[in-house]
């Protein structure tokens, strides 16, 4: 893949590393060189659980995690297109384009016309760190003691709430929903994320 070296920060364009090794740079995208940039699948892949119970409340959490991997927005070529009439606004890409000589930007120049090269063709301008730490499950139970259930006839009362795929921490740089959610070959197309989900209950043994 050709590697992004940035945004020229004098006219707003892009630039590319022009040779294999290096750092000597073009804006001609045609001219970069292909390069090795990271692989898709991760150097490491875990997952910690825990189960804690304590007068009549129990609590249990699942945590996963990937680190290591890279992941290619390839939804950002058009999420994030800088070129032409049709060029479409990001949030990030207002936030971070370039305006003016000298702007330190991570975005090219706005530019109507599409006169610039390759500004939205495939490069690491859309490689994503594909890092992060999932709460995956949690779960709170309270268990109502024998004194209070013999009244009422019951062997067992349990009120609970699960939350599923709580929340996701990722990389800065990671453009998306939700990194877990990408396949194994780590391309993302508009990856919907995994439900949320939350749920309360009884349980109730007569």
């Amino acid at each position: 893949m050709k590697e992004w070296a940035g945004v020229n920060p004098e006219n707003g364009e892009g630039l590319w590393y022009k040779n294999e090794t290096g750092d000597e740079t073009t804006n001609n995208y045609n001219e970069a060189a292909k390069r090795y940039v990271g692989t898709a699948s991760p150097k490491f892949e875990g997952s910690f659980s825990s189960n804690l119970s304590f007068m009549g409340i129990d609590f249990s959490v699942l945590l996963t995690t990937s680190l290591g991997r890279k992941i290619y927005g390839n939804h950002l070529r058009y999420d994030e297109n800088t070129t032409g009439f049709d060029a479409i606004t990001t949030q990030w890409v207002y936030d971070n384009r370039w305006q003016k000589p000298g702007d330190n930007a991570k975005v090219p120049v706005m530019d109507a016309v599409g006169s610039q090269s390759g500004v939205s063709s495939a490069s690491t301008r859309y490689l994503m760190s594909g890092n992060y730490l999932k709460i995956k499950s949690i779960s709170v139970g309270y268990n109502l003691p024998k004194s209070v259930l013999e009244p009422l006839h019951m062997q067992s009362l349990r009120i609970f709430a699960n939350f599923e795929n709580l929340y996701t921490f990722h990389a800065k740089d990671y453009r998306g929903f939700d990194p877990s959610s990408v396949g194994a070959n780590g391309s993302a197309w508009w990856n919907y994320p995994q439900a949320r989900s939350f749920i309360l209950g009884l349980n109730i043994g007569f």
